[in-house]
């Protein structure tokens, strides 16, 4: 019986009591802010929060910026050979036809041509009437 006793004595040494484990326990809980640490993590919170809307903006900027190097700033080899084809067939002589006679001539030309044509009917028409009035020999 000496034993058991002799082990006890050694198991509550090591053993603090019940009494004696929660003070520490809380002592240790009251150390925390809690107020503070809800802050720093409101502010932490914010701060990512800016922190992904400032990345969006500046992919989708990147974007931007990639879209227009690839799309518009340098034009395919082939639509510049086809606008230099048309720019031609504007600006220069050729033949459509050449056994009808038909030729290609530039657009500026045309334009003029055409309104010399047009003025000249105006003309045309604004005489006939006038000289089929006094054609007619009708007197008063």
């Amino acid at each position: 019986m000496g034993k058991q006793r002799h082990e006890q004595q050694q198991v509550d040494r090591e053993a603090p009591a019940a009494s004696e484990a929660e003070p520490a326990v809380q002592q240790r809980g009251e150390d925390y802010n809690t107020p503070l640490i809800i802050i720093y993590g409101m502010i932490f919170a914010v701060l990512i929060f800016v922190a992904v809307v400032v990345m969006n903006g500046f992919f989708h900027q990147m974007q931007s910026a990639e879209q227009h190097r690839k799309y518009y700033a340098q034009q395919p080899q082939e639509l510049l050979d086809i606008r230099s084809q048309q720019q031609l067939r504007l600006e220069g002589y050729s033949w459509v036809d050449q056994p009808g006679g038909m030729v290609r001539i530039p657009i500026e030309r045309a334009m003029q041509l055409t309104a010399a044509e047009l003025a000249a009917q105006q003309r045309a028409a604004a005489t006939k009437p006038a000289a089929a009035a006094a054609g007619s020999g009708q007197v008063r």
